[in-house]
Parts: C-alpha cells; structure tokens; sequence
C-alpha cells in the first residue's frame, strides 16, 4: 500500500517508567531515578525489576492501551487515522492537530515524520521529501539487496511528486541492468503493482 503525505509516528516517552508511575507501581522519585539513567541502563534495570515482578508486564500492557485510547479520543484520533499501532507508538495518517499530549504524566511525543509510505513484501517503508530521511521496517535482509531499497527510495521520491514517467523508467532501467533473482523479481513486479504503473 502506497501513502503519500504526512506520516507521524507518535509514541510514549520513556514508555515503561511512564506507564509504571501512571499506575502507581512506581512513586515519583523512582520515576526520577530511572529517567536520569542511561538509557540502556535504564532498560537492564527494569528489565531485572519486570523478571521478578511478573505482572508488571501485563500491568504496562494495560497502561499503554489506557492512554492509546484517551490519547486518541482527545485529539479526536478516528480509526481511518490510524496506521498502526505498534506496542506504545501509534503511527497515523495526515496533518493532525495534536493538542493533548500529556495524560495523567504520560507523555505522547511526536517521535518521527514522513512524507510518503510503501509497503512491500510486508516490509514498511517510509520517506521524507523535506528532510531525505529514509526510514525501513519489519525488512528482511535475505529478500531486499541494498541496491533494491535505494531503488524503492528513488521511486517514492517520484512517487511523491508525481512523476510516474521516471517511476516506470527507473524501473525499467533496474530490471534490464541486473540479472534479477526470482524474489528480486517478484519484489519489482509487486513495487510495479502497488504502484498502478
């Protein structure tokens, strides 16, 4: 599937040490305490503290669908909006304007924007026109060559200014210049699908 315009991933900061305080497993000056670690300090540490306390797991699961859903309803969030939900970030669809951010001391961050958005053997990728950020997920290394994923790159760029001349051409020029692989092949003709040309 093929999006073109705004694409924001807007997530829980510092999601674990939120959701524990907001549920009142943690006190404010724990919540302090772990905010000032290092990050991957900060993980190791809770990380230890959920192994020995076994319904903290469900406890942060409960929390993050809580504050999804005020989150959401707040900032009149419809389902068409929404992308995806992915653990404690949401990525939706569109300019939106976000004006609750904070519930309860959690905070929802916009953490990362694009411009345009592919899906291709169910691996997402996003691209940003503005800024030539370039962004991949769920990607299967054994499937997608380097030389494939900037292909994809360069065609979202046209994709994003309508410019499906170059989309066919670029295309055209990749598949006749390499000796493709059956999955290399099928990968082409699914890009050429999705994107009607």
């Amino acid at each position: 599937m093929f999006i073109k315009g705004v694409v924001s991933e807007y997530d829980i900061k510092m999601c674990n040490i939120s959701i524990l305080r907001y549920k009142n497993i943690i006190n404010n000056d724990e919540y302090n305490y772990y905010a000032n670690l290092p990050k991957h300090k900060r993980n190791i540490l809770l990380g230890l503290k959920r192994r020995d306390n076994e319904d903290w797991s469900s406890i942060i699961d409960i929390g993050i669908k809580e504050i999804h859903d005020i989150w959401i309803s707040k900032n009149n969030i419809t389902e068409d909006d929404i992308i995806e939900i992915n653990h404690d970030a949401i990525w939706i669809a569109g300019i939106k304007s976000i004006k609750v951010k904070n519930i309860n001391g959690v905070e929802m961050v916009n953490k990362q924007s694009y411009t345009s958005r592919l899906v291709v053997n169910k691996t997402i990728f996003y691209f940003n026109s503005i800024t030539g950020k370039t962004c991949h997920r769920y990607l299967n290394p054994e499937i997608f060559s380097n030389d494939i994923i900037s292909l994809i790159y360069k065609i979202l760029m046209f994709l994003e200014f309508d410019n499906m001349k170059a989309c066919y051409t670029t295309i055209h020029d990749f598949m006749i210049s390499k000796e493709l692989s059956v999955n290399e092949y099928d990968i082409m003709h699914e890009i050429i699908n999705e994107i009607n040309i």
